[in-house]
């Protein structure tokens, strides 16, 4: 999910220095509050609905994140 978070511009915001740290924060957030989403993404059948979701997950998580 950060992988193409990355690519597709999502993370433009985070400072190219804080990336791993992004990285660690956000599989922390995701494996703590975003179980049902990471249960769909295990399945690996990626959706327009859940690529939306994931979305939405790391923009909140990129503006959370850089605001702290």
């Amino acid at each position: 999910a950060w992988a193409s978070s990355s690519v597709n511009g999502l993370l433009d915001r985070v400072p190219v220095e804080q990336i791993g740290a992004w990285e660690k924060s956000f599989k922390e957030h995701l494996t703590s509050s975003q179980q049902s989403l990471l249960a769909e993404v295990g399945k690996g059948q990626m959706t327009k609905e859940l690529e939306a979701d994931l979305k939405k997950v790391v923009q909140e998580h990129v503006s959370s994140y850089v605001s702290a």
